[in-house]
């Protein structure tokens, strides 16, 4: 989600559908280059 667009119902039906949320306000390119 873009910071500022956080939604708590969103997330959790993306979660239940099995998609990685990442919600917290980090930055999705520094998360995915520390894997």
């Amino acid at each position: 989600m873009q910071p500022g667009a956080e939604d708590e119902e969103a997330s959790r039906l993306a979660r239940e559908a099995g998609i990685n949320v990442i919600d917290d306000g980090a930055c999705v390119l520094v998360l995915l280059a520390r894997r």
